[in-house]
């Protein structure tokens, strides 16, 4: 009997393990498939994340681009202005030259403006004295 009950025990503790063996590989099964589900998510986020990068580094790209033909642009417009500046400058200068010597010759012309007044003068002082000395010969 004693070897009945050990039997009987063994085959209940094997029973027990195989049991427990069972529900081991139904949880590591379970584990399995969340594992695989959990990758598949994971898998799945990355592309998405990949995808929206793309579409992120085509975006700034185009902007670059963009950002470097405004700049091209801008520089040639500087170059232009530049261009229009210097030209007006020559012309201011050209101008200030003429006004120069327009005032100097206006200076020129006012001293012998002067000159000629003073002459005038002294033409009309010798004139003067001329017809009193006519008025004193004629008197004598």
């Amino acid at each position: 009997r004693k070897e009945r009950d050990e039997k009987t025990s063994l085959q209940e503790s094997m029973k027990a393990e195989i049991a427990k063996g069972q529900e081991l590989t139904k949880e590591l099964e379970n584990h399995k498939k969340l594992l695989e589900e959990a990758k598949a998510l994971a898998e799945s986020a990355v592309e998405k994340e990949q995808e929206a990068l793309r579409q992120t580094n085509q975006k700034l790209q185009s902007e670059l681009l963009a950002m470097r033909e405004d700049r091209n642009s801008k520089a040639n417009k500087v170059e232009e202005l530049t261009g229009k500046l210097e030209a007006l400058t020559n012309n201011l200068n050209s101008m200030a030259q003429d006004m120069k010597q327009k005032d100097e010759a206006i200076i020129v012309a006012e001293k012998q403006k002067a000159k000629l007044e003073f002459s005038e003068n002294e033409v009309t002082d010798l004139r003067q004295q001329i017809n009193k000395l006519k008025l004193e010969l004629t008197k004598n």
